[in-house]
């Protein structure tokens, strides 16, 4: 009975891993959107304050993260991929 409820209880917590960082990682793309679509910025600047945001707050939660930032006159959009950090054996999320 120790075994499935140990891994209940890692799942869990990987449940809420996962959760919390794809809230970090959405929180840092509004950061970087925020400045690429603001008046004279470039996606070059919403790329750094992304990166930024998230090595302030993410930590090792999101190792190497991806970020992508396009700019056009009339919109600006920001993509962040990343893996998340496991906590169960042999998971990838």
């Amino acid at each position: 009975m120790l075994p499935v409820v140990f891994m209940l209880t890692m799942t869990i917590v990987q449940w809420a891993v996962v959760w919390h960082a794809r809230s970090v990682a959405e929180a840092a793309a509004q950061e970087g959107l925020r400045t690429a679509q603001a008046y004279q910025s470039t996606a070059e600047a919403g790329r750094t304050d992304t990166l930024t945001y998230l090595s302030a707050v993410a930590g090792k939660s999101l190792p190497d993260p991806q970020v992508t930032v396009t700019r056009s006159a009339g919109a600006a959009t920001v993509q962040v991929t990343a893996t998340v950090a496991s906590v169960i054996p042999f998971g990838h999320f």
